[in-house]
Formats: C-alpha cells, sequence, structure tokens
C-alpha cells in the first residue's frame, strides 16, 4: 500500500465510514445514542473543531441514521460552514434563555426517558446529569480511533514530512 501524504480535509464518505465504525459499537452496548462532549472526537466525526469554554457542544450519535449536532445559536453558521458529513442541527439559546431553550431542555428534544446512552468518560458531570435516559460511561470513539484509515495514515505521514524538513532547517542554522 502506498501512503499518500494529504493535507486536505477528510471526504464525506471517510467520515460516513467512521460514523458506521461508532454505530456498529455502540450495537455492541445496545445503545439508542452515543454522546459526544470532547472536541476531539466530535472533530474526528465531523470535521468541526472547537474549543470549549462554558457553552456545551453536543454531538448525539443515533443507534442508526444522522448524527444531531446541538450547539449554542450564536455558533451555527460556524458549524454548518466547517462540517463535512450529514448532520441534522440543533441549537440552544444562552443564558438567559427563554423556556424550554437551553441546551439541557433541547437534549430531551432527542433523548428520551427510556434510551440507553452512551457517554465518554470524560464527559463533565453537568452533561451526563442532563441526560434523561440511562447512561453509560464508555469510550467508543476514542476505541475506533485507535486503528487508522488511509486518509488518517496520510495525514501522519504530511505532518511528519513537514516536521522532517523543519528539524533538516534548523540543523542547517545550528
Amino acid at each position: 500500500m502506498e501512503i499518500q501524504a494529504s493535507c486536505s480535509h477528510p471526504e464525506k464518505s471517510e467520515l460516513t465510514t467512521r460514523l458506521k465504525q461508532v454505530q456498529e459499537k455502540m450495537s455492541e452496548h445496545d445503545l439508542d445514542f452515543y454522546l459526544c462532549h470532547d472536541p476531539a472526537n466530535i472533530f474526528y466525526l465531523t470535521n468541526f473543531a472547537n474549543f470549549v469554554h462554558e457553552r456545551p457542544f453536543i454531538l448525539l450519535v443515533p443507534a442508526a441514521g444522522d448524527m444531531t449536532f446541538l450547539m449554542p445559536k450564536l455558533e451555527e453558521s460556524h458549524v454548518r460552514s466547517r462540517a463535512v458529513c450529514e448532520l441534522n442541527y440543533l441549537h440552544y439559546f444562552e443564558f438567559p434563555a427563554p423556556a424550554g431553550e437551553m441546551w439541557h431542555d433541547r437534549l430531551q428534544d432527542v433523548i428520551q426517558p427510556g434510551h440507553r446512552v452512551g457517554v465518554e468518560s470524560l464527559c463533565p458531570w453537568s452533561v451526563v446529569q442532563a441526560v434523561p435516559g440511562n447512561t453509560l460511561a464508555v469510550d467508543i470513539v476514542d476505541e475506533v480511533r485507535q486503528i487508522k484509515s488511509e486518509y488518517e495514515i496520510g495525514r501522519i505521514a504530511y505532518t511528519c514530512e513537514l516536521l522532517s524538513a523543519g528539524h533538516a532547517q534548523f540543523r542547517i542554522r545550528t
């Protein structure tokens, strides 16, 4: 296998494959949804990068079908411009939000009390407590990320080429 170094964003098909792998792992745990809060895992599944502050960005992966991205209304255009995959968009308003429009209210628009929901082990407790279903701490996306696709190997190769070039320039100067 010849590796092609790549600096481009992933194709939609790459993200579709990742989603299917996550959904297959979800079925092993009999989950209705998987809740991603970790920005690295959200980026892995959507190509949207953010730095979490006080406003949660939550990606809800269903057992089948398209994911739902719960985000602050203020950030919706930003998410839409960066995401490469099929998503359902669900926004919330920030404090002081109208009744029923906070993030934890909107979470209940998707997840129901009888659902089994996998949550990342490092998910903030305030988010876990807001999940209306039965939660299970399980790191499915982290597990899927351990096996690299050809695209990911190409990104690693590209990074190595840049680092090697940087080291070569540094050696010349010293």
